[in-house]
């Protein structure tokens, strides 16, 4: 059929043609108030979550439980270690937790986890303590990129 044919038929059965439907207006077309996505509130949700983790851990050394640790057969990586080696941030196995030396001569751990998020956060809070001794003692401060300056003031 040839599009005269197409426009006489369309006009008798009163079907419109392309020229006469109204166009349908795209997300981006809309104004930023009336976009919606389709997560949205999958989004929010997953955005307080990451502000909930971003609190200071308010424990001190004394409160983490400390357990002897007990390799697992997978590889030990230490991923991160304090001024004067006192902690460090080791993950194994998939797993994420913070290192000291015990006292008598092993290694304890704290923290462990399938995410490092939480092992940073354990780590961070313990840093943060001890880096509040050498203040005390007016020894100068190491850097450390996990740890903001402020926070040991």
């Amino acid at each position: 059929m040839d599009a005269f044919l197409m426009a006489a038929l369309a006009a008798a059965i009163c079907l419109p043609t392309a020229a006469q439907r109204p166009q349908k207006k795209h997300v981006h077309q809309l104004p930023l108030d009336r976009r919606r996505h389709p997560n949205r509130a999958g989004r929010q949700q997953m955005n307080q979550r990451v502000s909930r983790s971003r609190r200071p851990n308010t424990q001190t050394g004394d409160t983490f439980v400390w357990t002897p640790y007990a390799p697992s057969g997978g590889i030990l990586r230490v991923r991160h270690t304090s001024c004067c080696g006192r902690y460090e941030l080791a993950s194994e196995g998939g797993q994420f937790f913070v290192l000291r030396q015990a006292e008598n001569g092993g290694y304890e751990e704290t923290g462990r986890g399938r995410t490092h998020r939480s092992a940073v956060r354990t780590y961070v809070a313990l840093v943060i303590e001890h880096r509040r001794e050498h203040v005390t003692r007016e020894e100068p401060l190491e850097p450390d990129p996990y740890v903001n300056e402020m926070d040991t003031g």
